[in-house]
């Protein structure tokens, strides 16, 4: 590949691998250089793109792996979830409002408390929307794996969410 075509095909993907990169490291400048080691990784195997079935998805792949690698080297640095995310629906009450407010105060502290792995696949999958194949192709783990963290994952949201809902308290 041309230094030409691959700036112009690495420049419009940089954002979706610095957005995957900080939603899992969380820091700015540590997802900065995560995704400037992919980029420098693409450009050495730049001549070898053309034979790669599907680029995008393998350098999905690397900037995960980094990200993944800089969890378990770093003390984790928890997610923000934010409104962007769960929206809400301003014409509801302000009770409902709360409520919901609460719920994702919630959500936010089980994920701060995740694994890499399951804060990955939590990620992956109830955030970019990513399927269970594409998951355990990304993560290189067994699909089976997936379903069994997202099934862990969510009885655990379910359980602080009812108990928040019959108890006015999150469980810990």
């Amino acid at each position: 590949m041309q230094p030409k075509a691959f700036n112009e095909w690495v420049q419009p993907l940089s954002n979706k691998l610095y957005s995957s990169a900080l939603r899992l490291v969380v820091n700015r400048e540590d997802a900065k250089d995560i995704v400037q080691e992919v980029v420098l990784k693409l450009w050495e195997k730049r001549n070898e793109l053309d034979t790669i079935e599907y680029p995008e998805a393998w350098a999905m792949k690397i900037v995960m792996n980094k990200s993944l690698d800089w969890l378990k080297k770093h003390k984790p640095i928890y997610m923000d979830l934010n409104d962007n995310v769960f929206q809400v629906n301003t014409s509801d009450d302000i009770s409902k409002h709360l409520h919901h407010q609460e719920q994702l105060n919630t959500i936010h502290h089980l994920v701060q408390q995740m694994k890499p792995l399951q804060k990955a696949i939590f990620e992956l999958r109830e955030i970019q929307g990513r399927s269970y194949t594409e998951i355990a192709e990304l993560l290189e783990i067994d699909i089976n794996q997936v379903k069994v963290n997202l099934h862990r994952i969510r009885k655990k949201l379910k359980e602080h969410c009812e108990a928040l809902e019959d108890y006015g308290i999150a469980k810990n």
